[in-house]
C-alpha cells in the first residue's frame, strides 16, 4: 500500500531525487496507515491529512500537529489506532535527517506495539528493531525519484 502525492520542488542529494510530499504508507503486518510528509508545512499536512479521506475521526489532533510542526525538526502521531502520523521538516539525506528519521519511527512503533501489547524487553526487542527498520525504509523508498507522481 502507497498513495505517494509528492509535489514538485525536488533537489537532487547523492544521486537520490528528493521531493516535497506526502504519502500513505503501509505498516507492514498492522493494518494501519502511516501518513509521512516531508517539507509540507504544517496546514499544507493537515489539508493532505483531511483529503485522505481515511482520517475523519479525532480531528482536533490534527490542530495539534500544526501546533508542533514548525517548532521541530520531526515529529510523530498517533491521530487515531488506524492512523498515524510522521512528519520531517526536510528529506532525510544525511546523517543527522536520517536520525531523526529512526527516532520518529521508534515512536510510531512504541504507538503500534502499546496498542498490541508488546512491551519493550529482552524478549520483545528484535521485533521492535524490525518495525523501526521497516518504517524507515518504506519511509526512505517512498523520499526518492521512484515514487515521484508529480500531483498536488
Amino acid at each position: 500500500m502507497g498513495y505517494p502525492c509528492w509535489e514538485l520542488g525536488a533537489t537532487k542529494r547523492g544521486g537520490i531525487r528528493l521531493v516535497k510530499g506526502y504519502a500513505a504508507l503501509s505498516l507492514g503486518t498492522f493494518p494501519f496507515t502511516l501518513h509521512y510528509a516531508v517539507g509540507l508545512t504544517a496546514v499544507e499536512f493537515v489539508e493532505k491529512l483531511k483529503n485522505s479521506g481515511e482520517v475523519s475521526r479525532n480531528l482536533q489532533n490534527l490542530e495539534q500537529i500544526v501546533s508542533l510542526a514548525g517548532t521541530c525538526s520531526g515529529f510523530s502521531a498517533k491521530i487515531d489506532d488506524g492512523n498515524y502520523v510522521l512528519w520531517l521538516e526536510s528529506a532525510p539525506t544525511d546523517a543527522q535527517s536520517i536520525a531523526i528519521l529512526a527516532h520518529e519511527a521508534f515512536h510510531i512503533t512504541r504507538f503500534l506495539f502499546n496498542y498490541a501489547d508488546i512491551g519493550l524487553c529482552d524478549k520483545s526487542d528484535e521485533i521492535w528493531a524490525y518495525q523501526i527498520q521497516y518504517i524507515c525504509t518504506v519511509c526512505l523508498e517512498n523520499s526518492s525519484d521512484k515514487n515521484f507522481s508529480g500531483g498536488n
